[in-house]
């Protein structure tokens, strides 16, 4: 039901990578093992299906970490040795120390979180055994705090384009007019169909009625699809004036802002044409620093860079209402390394990768068809210390240090492991899929799971084969526990692990001469298209300060 949102990750890294990587730390092609490399396939564990190859890299983090004694092995136990390996951003940084190519501070995916651009001790903490990237919220708060039902019979649900929505009766929600006094002007709502966010703009208790207007949801109109409607504490409002890319660090608005808004608070910006359709998206995040005693105006604690200009309402004209989001000041950690990975660079056959992690220990929920009030709610009260939005990644991405890639050119992306906690999956489904070009894949189903997902039409995955792109476990993956992630990697196949133990393998060719960085990172949900319906975010500061991702080991092997 929901669609993997990557297709905006790799077209602004298919324009924004131009940077080289640093050189292997101590590997070279000339230091690759001799001899070729025999696929083994999906009966073999890890530790069998590596033999063969040299181990390059055997790093253990923690403030208590002791390297394993092989000469590649090593202890990463402060944060200056967590920076002499990786950088806190995809991508490289310059002599001077600012970014340069990749992604960068971009959080590329209308992510709620914004990942911190340094290494700090709050989302990058050392513990005995491990790195723990931690979430951390700085300034508003997550409330899911009421939820309606658009019913399919009456009026139906109307989110309609600035200044011409018509309003919405309250009994077409499934909500009262006592309900009203709960819900301010300028908050904004996700769902009321399968999309994106919409703003509360009007409420009248006499005629029973509220209106909407349409952010990144695009225009609804009667619409009966008997979809929820939850109530949160993120707020929209349209800027007064035109708002200049990285100019500007004071913006003026045409209505007050709501009293959700405080300062520590993210700010994203949103572009109405065409159709109201456009996710939420921020260059580099600016934090609320002040607002003004009318509430008409916001001072940042830096210029804002929403990646496109905002513009203002042209009656008659091509522009539509262009604002900015408000969502909670919510933090988070990740790292990418300073070396380069993959088989598809000269010398190398093979690459391949174990990653030891813990993460949160959720209850046991496979996802599905949960859209409607009464599933969702009956889902949620079934799942105490569920961590809604958490969105853990492993994963190798592409970074091109000559500027050659044009439109066309593939933008390869290898997913070791994610895993979506939304209504649509939970923490017991595994994921790891691969982009840039269809493949076939051949699965296995350890400790009773099974394969989930039919993605003949979809252009994200790429997989071609049907019910092979979710793993749905018995047992939560988020279980509070070590275990491990990892892949062998050649020119045409990927095969994925988990646990040791083959999960599937993809004939998948990569593109021949573009080196990958690692990255390993914790995303708390995302506002793009339908994941803002599917509830793919904290429900409440508990779920969002919550989740993190330890990491322990991190192993190579290449030939």
């Amino acid at each position: 039901m929901y669609k993997q949102p990557d297709l905006l990750r790799r077209n602004v890294v298919r324009y924004l990578s131009s940077i080289p990587l640093l050189p292997l730390a101590g590997v070279s092609s000339a230091s690759a093992a001799a001899g070729t490399f025999a696929f083994a396939g999906l009966k073999p564990d890890f530790e069998a299906a590596v033999t063969g190859l040299t181990l390059t890299e055997d790093l253990r983090f923690g403030s208590s970490a002791v390297p394993s004694g092989t000469a590649v092995s090593a202890a990463i136990k402060t944060l200056a040795d967590v920076a002499a390996r990786f950088n806190p951003l995809e991508g490289d940084f310059g002599p001077n120390g600012a970014h340069q190519g990749g992604t960068g501070p971009v959080t590329i995916n209308s992510e709620v979180q914004r990942y911190a651009t340094e290494f700090n001790p709050q989302n990058h903490v050392l513990e005995a055994d491990g790195l723990r990237l931690q979430a951390v919220l700085s300034g508003g708060h997550f409330n899911s705090y009421l939820r309606g039902n658009v019913v399919t019979t009456g009026n139906g649900f109307n989110a309609g384009a600035e200044g011409a929505s018509a309003p919405t009766r309250l009994a077409d929600i499934g909500l009262t007019v006592a309900d009203l006094a709960k819900i301010e002007v300028g908050t904004c709502i996700t769902g009321g169909s399968n999309s994106g966010i919409a703003v509360v703009v009007d409420k009248d208790a006499g005629a029973g009625t509220i209106t909407f207007e349409a952010v990144s949801s695009g225009i609804k109109t009667a619409y009966k699809g008997n979809w929820h409607v939850t109530f949160t504490t993120f707020a929209f409002a349209r800027v007064a004036a035109e708002v200049s890319n990285g100019g500007m660090t004071t913006l003026k608005f045409k209505t007050p802002l709501a009293s959700t808004v405080v300062p520590g608070m993210f700010a994203m910006g949103v572009n109405g044409d065409p159709g109201y359709y456009n996710d939420p998206r921020a260059a580099d995040r600016a934090r609320v620093a002040s607002v003004a005693a009318d509430r008409l105006s916001v001072t940042f604690d830096k210029p804002v860079r929403f990646g496109r200009p905002l513009k203002v309402l042209t009656p008659g004209g091509d522009n539509t209402g262009d604002g900015v989001l408000f969502v909670p000041g919510l933090s988070s950690g990740q790292i990418w390394s300073k070396r380069a990975y993959g088989p598809q660079r000269p010398g190398f056959q093979v690459q391949a990768l174990e990653v030891e992690i813990t993460m949160p220990a959720m209850p046991q929920f496979p996802g599905g068809g949960y859209y409607a009030k009464p599933a969702i709610e009956k889902a949620m009260a079934a799942t105490p210390g569920m961590l809604w939005g958490y969105w853990p990644a492993v994963w190798f991405y592409s970074f091109n240090p000559e500027r050659i890639r044009v439109a066309q050119s593939p933008s390869p992306e290898v997913d070791v492991f994610e895993l979506f906690t939304r209504l649509s999956n939970g923490p017991s489904t595994w994921t790891g899929f691969l982009h840039t070009q269809p493949y076939q894949r051949k699965v296995a189903s350890p400790r009773g799971g099974f394969w989930a997902g039919n993605p003949s039409g979809n252009s994200n995955s790429g997989i071609q084969t049907r019910d092979a792109a979710y793993l749905v476990l018995p047992k939560p993956l988020a279980n509070g526990q070590k275990r491990t992630v990892g892949v062998i990697w050649t020119r045409d196949k990927v095969v994925h692990y988990l646990d040791g133990v083959a999960v599937s393998e993809s004939d998948w060719v990569t593109a021949q001469g573009l080196p990958h960085q690692l990255g390993i990172n914790l995303a708390c949900g995302s506002l793009s298209g339908n994941n803002a319906s599917g509830l793919f975010f904290p429900q409440n500061d508990a779920q969002a300060t919550g989740q993190f991702l330890t990491v322990h080991t991190i192993k190579t092997w290449e030939l």
